[in-house]
């Protein structure tokens, strides 16, 4: 797809996702936690699309950085805040991870080159686990923990590992790049190692 076109339907999808999230959530009873993930995971799910729709990753850095622009005003200019603000920003606490995203995708895709498995696995990470991890710990976590950005629950950590497990182990086992037994030990190193980055993590910085 040509570049510019690619954009405006980026672009486009991010716009209509921010409005749906915003009048569908309060009306099915949603908190803002869950207003906020459904972003997140939105958000995600279209930044999968970025292999097919760029050839290059002159496209998708510049999204990376116009992105935390336009999610920064809906936090500082009131008429965008007051119409907006409430699908970000209504979780009561200070979280840098919406105006992170896309510069984390950013990096992958350039990092990547593009590639679909490579630039998948740790976006579906970053979309799947993270909102996973949040949205258990917050509605079933008893067993907490303390961490410099206030508790976390043990029962959280556990969600974001199954999720992040998963999420690379599935992608590798059917593009069939390895041999089973490193699928599994990469899933699991990978499920470790990124749930205590999640743990320790402040602020939204996981997401990067």
């Amino acid at each position: 797809m040509n570049a510019a076109a690619g954009m405006a339907l980026v672009l486009a999808a991010l716009a209509g996702l921010m409005f749906g999230t915003r009048w569908l959530v309060p009306r099915v009873g949603g908190s803002a936690e869950a207003s906020r993930k459904a972003v997140h995971i939105g958000m995600g799910l279209i930044c999968l699309s970025f292999p097919w729709l760029f050839r290059s990753a002159t496209p998708v850095l510049l999204f990376g950085a116009l992105a935390p622009l336009a999610l920064g005003a809906i936090r500082v200019v009131p008429a965008l805040r007051a119409r907006l603000g409430g699908v970000l920003g209504g979780v009561g606490r200070d979280s840098w991870g919406d105006l992170l995203f896309a510069p984390a995708v950013a990096f992958v895709f350039w990092l990547s080159a593009g590639d679909p498995l490579r630039f998948g696995v740790p976006v579906l990470v970053l979309t799947l686990a993270d909102a996973a991890g949040a949205l258990v710990g917050r509605r079933y976590g008893t067993v907490r923990y303390d961490t410099d950005d206030g508790q976390k629950s043990v029962e959280g950590s556990s969600a974001f590992f199954a999720i992040a497990f998963c999420a690379v182990a599935v992608p590798l086992a059917l593009a069939a790049v390895q041999p089973p037994l490193e699928i599994l030990l990469t899933a699991l190193l990978a499920g470790v190692l990124l749930m205590l980055v999640e743990a320790v993590a402040w602020h939204g910085l996981d997401n990067l």
